[in-house]
């Protein structure tokens, strides 16, 4: 799998990775733990 290359590509990835860190609850970085 050849991944895109580029400043597209790039904000691209970091996008993604902002929606899973912050979209997936207990999974996220910046998650708080329930309380």
């Amino acid at each position: 799998m050849d991944l895109p290359r580029g400043p597209a590509a790039r904000v691209a990835l970091n996008l993604g990775l902002l929606v899973l860190d912050l979209g997936i609850p207990g999974v996220g970085r910046r998650q708080q733990p329930p309380q």
